[in-house]
């Protein structure tokens, strides 16, 4: 929690990038019964048609609009997250008595048989894969680029790594190397 106030206190356009996006997607949303038929028609045929996203299932109740400012905000969440759990490592290290066992068990209420089920059943799963591969991306982009390097996705919106990127950091360090 202390990461994340640090986050949107040291970077003064994110709040208002995230609410952009949450208030942009929050209108897109249609309450049109006739129209909310269609879509769910048209979610059963991706379904069926074998489409996974890998996004969870209310991803195919979305339109085009609506999934690119998920992608967006999913991108954003799991910088956040991965920033954090990384700070929190670097700082508890040889610091915080038993960090190590704290950070197995956590690891272990995330990866469990039972809460792996009940995590897909309601859509977290997505949320603990957004924390690991965060947490990856922010490794990897300081090992490429320093901390300095690292440091370039706050300095504006273009900045910020794309869900692919976080997936593949090599792909935002060379993208940013050429801006």
């Amino acid at each position: 929690e202390v990461a994340h106030r640090v986050q949107f206190g040291g970077v003064p356009w994110l709040r208002s990038y995230l609410r952009g996006m949450i208030d942009g997607y929050l209108a897109s949303i249609e309450l049109d019964g006739r129209k909310l038929i269609q879509t769910i028609r048209r979610a059963r045929e991706e379904a069926a048609g074998g489409r996974s996203h890998g996004l969870g299932v209310l991803f195919f109740l979305m339109t085009p609009e609506q999934r690119e400012t998920f992608r967006k905000m999913q991108a954003v969440m799991s910088l956040l997250e991965g920033h954090g759990n990384y700070v929190m490592a670097a700082l508890s290290a040889g610091r915080v008595k038993g960090e190590p066992r704290m950070r197995r068990t956590l690891s272990r209420r995330r990866h469990g048989p039972v809460d792996r089920v009940i995590q897909k059943a309601i859509g977290l799963d997505v949320k603990v894969r957004q924390y690991a591969m965060g947490e990856h991306f922010v490794r990897r982009v300081v090992q490429q680029a320093g901390m300095d390097g690292f440091n370039r996705v706050w300095e504006r919106e273009e900045s910020l790594p794309t869900l692919e990127e976080v997936g593949s950091p090599d792909l935002w360090v060379e993208r940013m190397a050429g801006s």
